[in-house]
C-alpha cells in the first residue's frame, strides 16, 4: 500500500468532524507502507506494527483492543472516504441505538497501471446481498463499514485464526455476525471510494467461497 496509503490517510485528515482517532495497522509490510504511514505528525494517528505476517482479520483484532471510539469504521489503504463520512455515519447510529452497524453508497473503482483508479460506478452494497452477507456461491461485503464499538467487541470481534480461510472474507464473516443480532441503517450518498485491483488476495481467491462458507 506504499502508493496508496498516503491518500487514504489524508482522507481522514480531510474530515469534517475532527474528533477522530485514526488506528493503522502494518502487517508487516515489505514496501514502504510503514515509512509513508509514519509520515504524517498528526497526534490523533497511530501506527501499530506487526513483525510477522498473520493476515487482516488478527491485525484488526489488535486495532480494536486500541481503539477507544464509540465507533469503529473500516478503511483499506487504497481505498479513500468522502470529506463527511466519519460524521455523517456517526449521526445515522446515534439516531439509532438499536442499529450495530452503519453503511452507505460507494464508488466503485478499478485500479489500471496506466491512469491509476478509474471510476466504474456507484453501488449499494445493502443490495447485492441477504441481510447477514452471505450467499451461497458470491461474497458481496458491505462498504462502508462502520462499526458500534461495543457490540463489535461483544461478539468478539474478527474471526481470529492465520490458516487461508482466516485471510479472506473476514468482514463478510463478520458482518453476518453482527448483523444475526443488531440492524443495519444507511445512509442514501456516496461517502466511500473502494478500488478494486486484481491482484487483491480477495479477487484472486473469489472462488473459494462456497468452501469458505462451508468451513464457517
Amino acid at each position: 500500500m506504499g502508493g496508496t496509503i498516503g491518500w487514504s490517510i489524508r482522507s481522514v485528515l480531510a474530515q469534517s468532524c475532527g474528533d477522530w482517532e485514526l488506528v493503522i495497522g502494518d502487517d508487516a509490510s515489505d514496501d514502504d507502507s510503514l515509512e509513508e504511514a509514519c509520515f504524517f505528525s498528526d497526534p490523533r494517528i497511530k501506527v501499530i506494527v506487526q513483525s510477522r505476517n498473520r493476515g487482516k482479520a488478527i491485525m484488526m483484532n489488535r486495532l480494536l483492543e486500541e481503539a477507544k471510539g464509540r465507533f469503529i469504521l473500516e478503511l483499506d489503504g487504497d481505498d479513500w472516504l468522502a470529506p463527511d463520512t466519519v460524521r455523517l455515519l456517526s449521526e445515522a447510529l446515534d439516531q439509532a441505538p438499536e442499529a450495530g452497524m452503519a453503511t452507505a453508497l460507494y464508488a466503485w473503482w478499478i485500479r489500471t497501471r496506466q491512469m491509476g483508479p478509474v471510476w466504474k460506478s456507484t453501488i449499494s452494497s445493502v443490495c447485492q446481498q441477504n441481510p447477514f452477507g452471505l450467499s451461497a456461491h458470491s461474497a458481496h461485503p458491505l462498504v462502508p463499514r462502520m462499526y458500534r464499538t461495543s457490540l463489535l467487541k461483544a461478539i468478539g470481534g474478527w474471526w481470529d485464526r492465520e490458516d487461508r480461510f482466516g485471510r479472506i472474507f473476514e468482514d463478510i464473516d463478520l458482518t453476518a455476525r453482527l448483523l444475526e443480532h443488531h440492524l443495519l441503517v444507511q445512509f442514501p450518498a456516496v461517502l466511500y471510494h473502494r478500488v478494486i485491483c486484481g491482484s487483491s488476495i480477495s479477487q484472486r481467491n473469489r472462488d473459494l467461497f462456497p468452501a469458505w462458507r462451508k468451513s464457517r
